[in-house]
């Protein structure tokens, strides 16, 4: 077990680091295929065999006509493949940690944590010794855009957040878990990110539901509430919703007009289309910021199949009862919650993660 424990850091620590960095995110993406893979192969080496998790078939399916329209309907294939390639190895990881429930359980969200902690520290250090106007989308800890209106440290530290209120609420002594909500509460309000806050309070939500905690931390539970709600009101107050969401629309209208798709990962043929402009709603955005629509808008009806795998998936990890994955299960809810209001999927290691808190929520078939 030590053995396996030290090779899946060795090679997957620096893989979820460098999905983050949001550098050569084209090249991260593809080694992140080559590391699922090898992964996936020791992990058969050990175990003689490989278990499927409940609905993988599905999302291989999802994943055979996702290859096939990006090579025969996308209007752009390169940039279509790239993010084929992110799924791939999103599905990989899946089966990994679906395989290594037992290996990965006790220590995977010390991990979270410790990329949180990571990458607070290079959000902290840009601020002060770096470019503090410095942009990369797809980065944890740069802004989003030249706005400087959003940062992911925020989208990031709602999944660590979570998985601290989930100790929290176990141990409230525990001063050092106290300094990490006192840090990441700042950092979501820095980071002005809408998405977060919702992403955090659907993951306490279903946190204190499935514990029964909502009578027994009434007070703590309250208090969080008005946190929550205050600050996203702030952060709501200094720039609109309705208008920063134009891209939804043009989703849906993009979707009517090309129910073949364009191509995932080319939403921005989307946006620009002048036929998917309704009440001067024409804003620019090269993604959907919302996973689903970025699929169905992407690879048209056939993205259908990922939507009902997505709902069969949600509805099996929100259903389960089970204690020992439940931290799991809140974290797989949280970054969902992100996925459908911020384009947060594209960042690979966000993206990893996911898969990853799936294969652990799932129980054996």
């Amino acid at each position: 077990m030590k053995t396996k424990k030290v090779v899946f850091l060795l090679f997957f620590a620096p893989f979820l680091f460098l999905g983050g960095l949001g550098i050569e995110v084209e090249r991260v993406q593809t080694y992140g295929v080559f590391v699922s893979f090898l992964l996936l192969i020791l992990v058969w080496i050990q175990k003689k065999k490989i278990n499927i998790p409940k609905y993988f078939i599905l999302y291989t399916l999802f994943l055979i006509f996702f290859l096939i329209h990006s090579l025969k309907v996308s209007v752009d294939a390169e940039k279509s493949l790239e993010v084929f390639s992110l799924f791939l190895s999103g599905g990989i990881f899946w089966i990994i940690s679906f395989n290594l429930k037992k290996e990965l359980s006790p220590y995977f969200d010390k991990i979270i944590v410790l990329l949180g902690l990571v990458f607070a520290g290079l959000y902290f250090y840009n601020n002060i010794f770096g470019d503090p106007t410095s942009v990369s989308p797809w980065s944890l800890y740069l802004n989003y855009s030249a706005y400087r209106n959003h940062n992911s440290i925020g989208d990031l530290w709602a999944v660590v957040l979570v998985i601290i209120i989930f100790y929290l609420l176990k141990n409230t002594r525990n001063v050092y878990v106290w300094l990490l909500a006192i840090l990441g509460s700042y950092l979501l309000y820095v980071s002005q990110s809408r998405a977060a806050f919702v992403a955090l309070a659907g993951g306490v939500i279903y946190l204190v539901k499935m514990k029964g905690w909502v009578e027994k931390y009434k007070k703590i539970f309250t208090l969080f509430l008005i946190l929550a709600i205050a600050l996203f009101l702030i952060i709501g107050a200094q720039k609109t919703t309705l208008f920063t969401r134009q891209y939804y629309i043009q989703g849906i209208l993009g979707f009517i007009h090309n129910p073949e798709g364009v191509g995932v990962g080319n939403f921005g043929v989307i946006s620009k289309d002048s036929a998917n402009h309704i009440w001067g709603l024409s804003h620019f955005a090269s993604v959907a910021h919302n996973l689903p629509l970025e699929i169905v808008t992407g690879m048209g009806i056939l993205g259908f199949v990922f939507v009902y795998w997505l709902i069969k998936v949600l509805q099996g990890v929100w259903e389960d009862n089970a204690e020992k994955n439940l931290v799991y299960r809140v974290v797989f809810i949280t970054l969902f919650a992100n996925f459908f209001f911020h384009s947060s999927y594209l960042i690979p290691t966000m993206f990893w993660l996911w898969f990853g808190s799936l294969g652990l929520s799932q129980s054996k078939n």
